[in-house]
């Protein structure tokens, strides 16, 4: 008697990174995905059964690996309002050239998975909702808030391509911003 095969999502998803990360969302189909995989189609099918279904598990997948991270906060920060926000911002300062390419994925994911837009705007609404506009702290949260996720879209979308001292100096102006001076 032989062994079931069994598919393993973990390298299905990671053949489907990699395939967007090399060739871009428009050249990654399911028979391309099943042979970077190694695995038939019929396979892939099985779990995932459409390309957008397997974009929604791997933006899924991107953001429940930055959640982590997130709430990472650095001793500086600990004791600050919005410290979700100022984790996303020490991730952006921490961002390597894999974690660039991970990102391009995960916005491509969002671009071209419809279904997969109900999870990005509950996590946009979450985190908007911790930001209150009555308030100047709460306004600048906002202003932070979207101008990072700005930042994301446009690197992700590769319309902006910074270096990481750049980047990093404006992730640093925007940490600056998020806390007004005393005077």
């Amino acid at each position: 008697m032989t062994r079931k095969k069994s598919i393993d999502r973990e390298r299905i998803l990671d053949a489907a990174e990699r395939v967007l990360m090399k060739r871009g969302v428009h050249a990654m189909t399911l028979d391309v995905v099943a042979g970077e995989a190694g695995i038939s189609k019929g396979g892939l099918t099985y779990s995932f059964a459409t390309k957008e279904a397997l974009l929604a598990a791997l933006l899924d997948r991107g953001l429940s690996q930055i959640r982590p991270r997130l709430k990472l906060l650095r001793e500086p920060d600990r004791g600050l309002p919005h410290p979700e926000l100022r984790g996303f911002l020490n991730a952006c300062l921490d961002s390597s050239a894999l974690t660039e390419k991970r990102v391009r994925a995960v916005v491509a994911a969002v671009l071209h998975a419809p279904g997969s837009l109900k999870t990005t705007r509950s996590y946009l609404k979450r985190m908007l909702s911790k930001f209150s506009p009555r308030s100047e702290q709460g306004r600048r949260a906002r202003m932070v808030f979207y101008a990072t996720q700005g930042l994301v879209l446009l690197q992700g979308c590769s319309l902006v391509t910074l270096p990481a001292a750049e980047r990093k100096l404006i992730v640093e102006d925007f940490v600056s911003f998020l806390t007004p001076r005393t005077m």
